[in-house]
């Protein structure tokens, strides 16, 4: 059996990256938000409490995002199927142009969340409702990105 080390690290690295961006959403919205709200009080400390945690989580992402969109191009020059970004070529080139328009608006969505959201001066109810609301978004668009991902090595196995 010969085994590409190389690719091996570098698809290791891809998946490491993964799951720390996803896991971090599903962390946040499915474990985090609901148990802070069900024992924390509303507090500044509350406030600061989770400022602190997606502070330190958005670092851990801005790696992730840079690690994938690194791992991912190092990747796609390994797979024969892939014609290049954004290509209609194949079946395979289409199913990856679909996910990094999904990975591009998951960006989107996290800088909207992160950044532009405090800039619109909103009261913070409303910010927070919203805040939520793309959080859950990012967990859907994540979803469907791991779907794609699962269907390409699919569509990859059967050429």
């Amino acid at each position: 059996m010969d085994i590409d080390l190389v690719y091996v690290i570098v698809k290791f690295l891809h998946d490491i990256a993964t799951a720390i961006w996803v896991g971090g959403l599903f962390t946040m919205g499915f474990v985090i938000l609901p148990s802070t709200k069900r024992v924390l009080p509303k507090s500044p400390e509350t406030k600061q409490f989770m400022k602190t945690i997606q502070h330190r989580m958005r670092s851990l992402i801005y790696i992730s995002m840079v690690m994938l969109f690194l791992t991912g191009v190092l990747l796609a020059r390994y797979s024969g199927l892939y014609l290049g970004f954004i290509s209609l070529g194949n079946e395979y080139s289409i199913l990856t142009t679909i996910k990094h328009v999904l990975y591009v608006s998951m960006i989107l969505v996290m800088l909207t969340r992160s950044q532009i959201l405090k800039k619109l001066n909103l009261n913070s109810k409303k910010e927070e409702r919203l805040s939520v609301l793309l959080l859950f978004l990012n967990i859907l668009l994540a979803t469907l990105v791991l779907f794609l991902s699962a269907i390409l090595v699919g569509v990859a196995v059967s050429s």
